[in-house]
C-alpha cells in the first residue's frame, strides 16, 4: 500500500513539474495577445524573452500586455529593454509614457511622448484612449502634443497653400460682370479643402482638394452637374502665394484637352482664378477669368 501511495505522488509530482516546465511558443503568445488574454500573456512573453534575449518584439509585447494589467513598474523594464533594442521606437516611446503616466510620473510620461512624437509617433486616436495618459490633460506639454496630433495637417504648412481661398466669394470676369458663387470651405480637420461653384445660370460644380503624401503635392479632382470631370494635380506654387494644376481632361466627344488652373491671392483680399485649355498640347490656349470678391455677411 505504501508502496503504491509513493507511486501516485510521484506520477502527481512528475506531472506537476511537466506543468511547470510547460514552454509557451511565439505564435501560442501572440494568439493569447489577440485575444487580450494579458496574464497569459505576460507569462508567455515572459518566457520568450529569456530564451530570446534580443528579440525586441517579444520585449514590447511583455510590456503592453503588463501594462493592460496595470503593473507599470514591470512593464517599464520591459519597454526599456525594447527601446533599448531600437525595436518600433515610436510605439515603443509611446508605450514608454504610458507606463510613467500610471505610476503618475507626468514629467517622465511628457518627455518620452514627446521622444516618440519626434520618432515619428501619430496615433491620435491610440493617444485618447489612453487612460493613464488622460491624466495629463491640463498639462501645457500635453496639451500642446495633444493638439498636434489631433490636428495633424494644421501643423503643417503644405496643407495652409490654399488658405488664401477659403471663403465665400462673389466671382466676377474683368468687365465686372458677376459669373457665379464659389465657397471654398476647409474640411477634416484642413486636411481636405472643398470647393462649391454655382454659376448665374444654376449650374453646380464641386472640387475635393487633397495633399497626396506619397507625391508631396495637392491635387484636386472637379465633377459638375452635367457629368464634366477633371483631376488635376499642382505643377506649381509661386513665391507670392499663387498656385497652379494641370491635368488632362477626357471629354464627352472622346477627345482630350490640356486643363490648368491658376489662383493667384491679390493685395487687396481679393483672388483671381485663370482657366486655360489646350486642344494641341499646350500650342494654344483658350481662357476664362474670375476675379473673387469675399461676399458680405
Amino acid at each position: 500500500m505504501r508502496v503504491l501511495v509513493t507511486s501516485c505522488l510521484l506520477i502527481v509530482l512528475s506531472v506537476f513539474s511537466a506543468s511547470a516546465e510547460a514552454t509557451f511558443t511565439p505564435d501560442q503568445a501572440d494568439k493569447y495577445f489577440r485575444a487580450q488574454d494579458w496574464k497569459n500573456a505576460a507569462a508567455a512573453y515572459d518566457q520568450l524573452t529569456q530564451s530570446e534575449t534580443t528579440n525586441g518584439r517579444f520585449w514590447l509585447r511583455l510590456g503592453v500586455s503588463r501594462l493592460k494589467f496595470y503593473d507599470y513598474k514591470a512593464s517599464l523594464a520591459a519597454l526599456e529593454h525594447a527601446d533599448q533594442l531600437g525595436f518600433y521606437p515610436d510605439r515603443t516611446r509611446f508605450e514608454i509614457a504610458i507606463a510613467h503616466a500610471g505610476l503618475k510620473e507626468s514629467d517622465a510620461a511628457v518627455d518620452w511622448l514627446t521622444k516618440a512624437v519626434a520618432s515619428g509617433f501619430h496615433d491620435a486616436e491610440s493617444l485618447d484612449m489612453s487612460e493613464e495618459l488622460a491624466t495629463l490633460k491640463g498639462v501645457p506639454a500635453y496639451d500642446a502634443i495633444h493638439h498636434k496630433l489631433s490636428n495633424p495637417c494644421e501643423s503643417d504648412p503644405q496643407y495652409h497653400w490654399l488658405d488664401f481661398w477659403v471663403g465665400k466669394w462673389e466671382v466676377r470676369d474683368p468687365k465686372g460682370e458677376l459669373q457665379g458663387h464659389n465657397d471654398v470651405v476647409k474640411l477634416l480637420n484642413s486636411c481636405a479643402i472643398q470647393e462649391n461653384w454655382s454659376s448665374v445660370a444654376h449650374h453646380d460644380g464641386k472640387s475635393l482638394f487633397y495633399f497626396d503624401l506619397g507625391e508631396k503635392k495637392w491635387k484636386q479632382v472637379w465633377v459638375t452637374d452635367d457629368g464634366n470631370m477633371k483631376e488635376k494635380s499642382l505643377i506649381e506654387h509661386y513665391p507670392d502665394g499663387g498656385t497652379r494644376f494641370q491635368g488632362v481632361v477626357h471629354l464627352k466627344n472622346g477627345s482630350t484637352v490640356l486643363d490648368r488652373t491658376t489662383l493667384t491671392p491679390l493685395p487687396d483680399g481679393r483672388v483671381r482664378q485663370v482657366i486655360e485649355q489646350s486642344p494641341d498640347n499646350g500650342k494654344n490656349w483658350g481662357s476664362w477669368e474670375g476675379i473673387y470678391v469675399k461676399q458680405r455677411d
